[in-house]
């Protein structure tokens, strides 16, 4: 049975007269035996699967504000850093593949009040993935990627009352379907178009 035992320490400020939050995290994870395919195969052609002992630890950072124009902002960035305390030989001490150090994110959306685009919303963001380790060996490594992504709403109870609480939202990801291949312990695939 996997186990694990967690330290998290954060703080959220809201800036005063404003509708904004900063918030930090920081977190500390020790697991025993977690279950993860390890990249071998048996005679059947089924992947091996493997428990390993693995160490999380990093900070995690947010902003969110909404200003009185109808725009809104969200921007995060993680810092993490997963490594293997007990594991096949060699990756003992490694970054666990697929993991990237890094990842962040800027969100913006608008929303139309006033006249006949009221109820409208657009948003569009960026979310951005560090490169990391395709192995457990850290052999070779997965390239760094950006995404962008878009959404679009509407809310029908701005225009009518009586449609109040029902809205439609379309959302995009990967809009300019940037494709590149992810490897986990030796297993590549190419991302989500």
């Amino acid at each position: 049975a996997t186990k694990a035992e967690q330290v998290e320490l954060g703080v959220k400020y809201e800036i005063p007269d404003q509708n904004a939050v900063l918030s930090m995290a920081y977190f500390d994870i020790r697991q025993r035996d977690g279950v993860v395919l390890d990249g071998t195969f048996d005679d059947a052609g089924n992947q091996r699967q493997r428990q390993l002992d693995l160490h999380s630890r990093g900070l995690e950072l947010e902003a969110n504000a909404s200003f009185d124009n109808g725009f809104g902002l969200i921007a995060s960035y993680t810092y993490m850093r997963m490594t293997i305390d007990q594991g096949a030989a060699g990756t003992v001490g490694k970054q666990l593949s697929s993991t990237p150090n890094h990842i962040a994110s800027l969100w913006g959306h608008y929303d139309f009040r006033d006249g006949v685009a009221a109820g409208l919303g657009l948003g569009a963001g960026v979310r951005y993935v560090g490169e990391s380790y395709g192995d457990d060996r850290n052999s070779f490594k997965n390239e760094a990627r950006a995404f962008v992504d878009a959404a679009l709403s509407y809310d029908f109870g701005v225009q009518n009352p009586d449609w109040e609480g029902v809205s439609l939202q379309v959302n995009a990801k990967n809009l300019f379907d940037e494709r590149k291949p992810v490897c986990t312990v030796g297993n590549c695939y190419w991302d989500e178009g």
